[in-house]
């Protein structure tokens, strides 16, 4: 049987979703210290924002979360860890440091590699090999490899779990190196 703190977390993502303000206040309240201690961590890793701006801005990561959280899968408490500060890390890094936006594969005529990559450039068979892999995969492969996003930062831009990027990643390397090992 679920504990009462379980029911009225429920109830009060259910009231978010509905537009409920002061119920998201409510919830930003009980996970106060959770929220706190996940902007902290960020704070030390980008200096690039205030702790207090950031707690301010995890009203709107916590009413974000609540839209796309699905109470059959997981409980509240465990969606929000798994996901805050990723979110907050995304935030910090699309208003403070750079604009992480992801363009839809099909725009691209070719992959552009990061600045640091010269790798791309000497096996045209590996790029090729890239743009014939399933879209789901050139994305994963684009996101980490050329835009240099980590698997956190793609899991929050793709809505979906750190473990399903690093799934869809390790089918994506896999099925690159045989479709390679097929070529000598």
């Amino acid at each position: 049987m679920l504990s009462n703190d379980y029911i009225h977390i429920d109830h009060l993502v259910e009231r978010v979703k509905q537009g409920e303000y002061d119920a998201l206040h409510e919830l930003c309240d009980f996970y106060k210290p959770f929220i706190a201690s996940s902007a902290s961590r960020v704070c030390n890793k980008y200096k690039t924002v205030e702790k207090d701006d950031l707690i301010s801005e995890s009203v709107f990561i916590l009413k974000e979360l609540c839209k796309i959280y699905d109470k059959d899968k997981s409980f509240f408490s465990y969606f929000l860890e798994t996901r805050m500060q990723s979110y907050m890390i995304a935030k910090v890094k699309s208003k403070y440091c750079e604009n992480v936006t992801i363009i839809p594969l099909s725009e691209h005529d070719s992959y552009e590699p990061c600045e640091n990559c010269t790798f791309f450039e000497d096996h045209t068979e590996l790029r090729d090999e890239i743009d014939n892999l399933p879209d789901k995969m050139q994305q994963i492969i684009e996101m980490v490899y050329f835009k240099q996003l980590t698997q956190d930062e793609c899991a929050v831009i793709l809505n979906i779990s750190q473990a399903a990027v690093s799934k869809r990643l390790k089918k994506a390397i896999e099925n690159l190196r045989e479709k390679l090992e097929n070529r000598l």
